[in-house]
């Protein structure tokens, strides 16, 4: 019989992303699912928070970049259709906090999976799974009230990003 192992991880990934009229810095403490099917089909990937969120690739690490990548391209989508710092930040938070509930439910089988001993990673460290889960979005520069730079969206670059993930246990 075929296997599909879960891997429940947490991550950090911290973004500068430019809006009109402002840079906004992202940091976003999360969990995600990697689907890794025995068949060497692509691995999947699916957010929890953010939820909404997938991406695939053809080994665990490829998919997690594209994950990364994918949730990049949203934050600088957003900032493109957002008309100020206020409306980016609240579209961030509503695409952070939209949980899937069947992902959340598979995620916490995966933990309890991995503290039972049935699942393990040597390419993951291990950390806490309960680690908050968090986004905090901050605008660092602004044009308004006083001239200071002037931020246009076209100006976003896909390497200004960092990420950390680890195996929640």
């Amino acid at each position: 019989m075929l296997t599909t192992t879960q891997y429940p991880v947490l991550f950090t990934y911290r973004d500068v992303v430019i809006g009109t009229g402002y840079v906004a810095h992202i940091e976003a403490s999360g969990r995600f699912v990697i689907e890794d099917k025995e068949t060497g089909d692509d691995v999947w990937i699916y957010g929890v928070n953010p939820g909404g969120l997938a991406a695939k690739g053809p080994n665990q690490k490829e998919a997690a970049e594209e994950f990364r990548a994918s949730y990049r391209t949203v934050l600088i989508d957003l900032a493109e259709e957002s008309i100020d710092f206020d409306a980016f930040k609240g579209q961030v938070e509503n695409l952070y906090w939209s949980t899937c509930e069947a992902t959340e439910k598979d995620w916490q089988e995966a933990v309890t999976r991995v503290r039972k001993g049935e699942i393990d990673s040597d390419w993951l460290v291990k950390r806490p799974a309960e680690h908050e889960c968090r986004i905090k979005v901050t605008c660092i520069a602004s044009d308004r009230p006083q001239p200071q730079i002037d931020a246009n969206p076209s100006m976003n670059s896909s390497s200004d990003s960092e990420a950390v993930k680890a195996l929640a246990a």
